[in-house]
């Protein structure tokens, strides 16, 4: 019986898919490399539209030098907002190639914190953002506590309890009622008054409630009844539902 042919095989090296692999893996090999350590997308530029007082503060999170692609703007947007809590807005930009815009927008303080002998900005949030090593010349608007402990990078009261507080501070100078402090207690809001009593709310959602009730009695039973002392409006926390005055 005669032997079969069997016809020899080609080295790999001799047939079409040898090339082609080896083509793709060149031209893989070349993105790789133009990914990773190409220099015309590494970080060279960084512009900052920020107030002056901040330039500087952020050197340490500036990815100067790193891979265009590799660069998370919402990594360092998180740890920027952490250690800088007087900063309320930011924007991080990448443009292509190799250039980063910050837009920084910094909290404004709405008014003074004082607890024991240490002093705060708190923005229109309630947010406490600074503190202050000296005393504050002539703020326009205090608040003090002893009871509530202030924390860098966190709102002082709840948002609705501040959003109400402000509504009443607008509605005394709307009526020419000049505030000398806020007193923030756990359980109690107490407005300093220099040219009208002290007002009491409770420090909690029904403040929203009590300060609509101080709208109506300052229109029509603050003059006739003229309290001196006080007014308390924490009608909710009273088993007869009413407000006290002396």
């Amino acid at each position: 019986m005669g032997r079969r042919y069997r016809p020899r095989k080609k080295p790999l090296y001799k047939k079409p898919f040898f090339y082609k692999s080896l083509a793709l893996f060149i031209a893989l090999g070349a993105l790789i490399y133009l990914f990773y350590f190409a220099p015309f997308l590494k970080i060279q530029k960084i512009e900052f539209k920020s107030p002056k007082d901040l330039e500087g503060k952020f050197n340490a999170y500036l990815p100067l030098g790193k891979n265009f692609f590799l660069v998370s703007t919402s990594k360092i947007k998180d740890k920027i907002l952490k250690v800088f809590p007087e900063v309320e807005k930011l924007e991080i930009k990448k443009i292509f190639p190799n250039k980063i815009i910050f837009e920084v927008k910094k909290r404004e303080p709405f008014g003074i914190l004082y607890f024991e002998e240490k002093t705060y900005f708190v923005d229109g949030k309630g947010f406490v953002f600074e503190e202050k090593e000296d005393q504050v010349s002539k703020p326009d608007l205090v608040f003090r506590t002893s009871e509530i402990k202030p924390i860098l990078g966190r709102p002082i009261l709840k948002e609705e309890v501040f959003e109400g507080i402000k509504e009443i501070i607008d509605f005394l100078n709307k009526n020419e009622i000049k505030i000398n402090e806020i007193i923030l207690e756990e359980d109690k809001i107490t407005f300093v008054c220099q040219n009208a009593p002290k007002l009491y709310f409770s420090n909690d959602s029904a403040l929203l409630s009590e300060g609509k009730v101080l709208y109506y009695f300052f229109e029509k039973y603050f003059k006739e009844l003229s309290p001196k002392e006080y007014i308390d409006f924490r009608f909710s926390s009273q088993e007869n539902g009413r407000i006290y005055f002396k």
